[in-house]
């Protein structure tokens, strides 16, 4: 993924028209001024209509993550930007993409408030499988379908939410050393 991400960003540069900046490092710790929050960006996008810099995710996944059909990445790409579209379209519950909307979305709080100059709404570049992986690398055409950008627009309850959970959790696991409940078995 790492490997991939100044390729992945590249392609999404050129799909939405212009240069991605790829932040590699340090350079881009967003840190929240209020919560104990902070995000690393993968890509800056420069939107020429708003004069608006907006995050761009890169995301690479082999699809060999787990088998079953809640780790399928296709499905859950697929569902994500279906309900992206259509909110009445199926949530990706239980798939990775579910988190990389959760991510996304902390990114855009920690860009600040929409009306002082926050992201309104931020990409999601997705490439979907070791075969377009290898495509990339290799500088030829990307399987269709197997690269994927998706917008995101800004979700102001999940921030909300957001904004809420995180000094909680800080609060109760990191300052009071409380251990959190484990949810699954692979979390003992």
């Amino acid at each position: 993924g790492h490997a991939l991400e100044p390729l992945t960003l590249a392609e999404a540069g050129r799909r939405l028209g212009g240069e991605v900046i790829h932040c590699q490092g340090e350079d881009l710790l967003l840190e929240h001024p209020e919560i104990p929050l902070a995000v690393h960006l993968d890509g800056l996008w420069l939107d020429d209509e708003t004069g608006q810099q907006i995050p761009v995710e890169a995301k690479f996944s082999t699809g060999d993550e787990g088998r079953s059909w809640s780790q399928d990445i296709a499905a859950g790409v697929d569902m994500l930007e279906a309900w992206t579209k259509d909110r009445s379209s199926p949530w990706p519950a239980g798939t990775v993409q579910e988190g990389w909307y959760c991510q996304v979305q902390a990114q855009m709080l920690c860009t600040g408030p929409v009306d002082e100059g926050g992201a309104p709404y931020a990409w999601l570049a997705v490439v979907v499988g070791a075969r377009a992986g290898c495509q990339m690398v290799m500088g030829l055409e990307v399987d269709r379908g197997a690269f994927r950008l998706i917008k995101i627009d800004r979700d102001e309850q999940l921030i909300e939410k957001i904004t809420q959970a995180v000094p909680a959790f800080w609060e109760r696991h990191v300052i009071r050393g409380v251990v959190p409940d484990p949810i699954t078995p692979h979390d003992l």
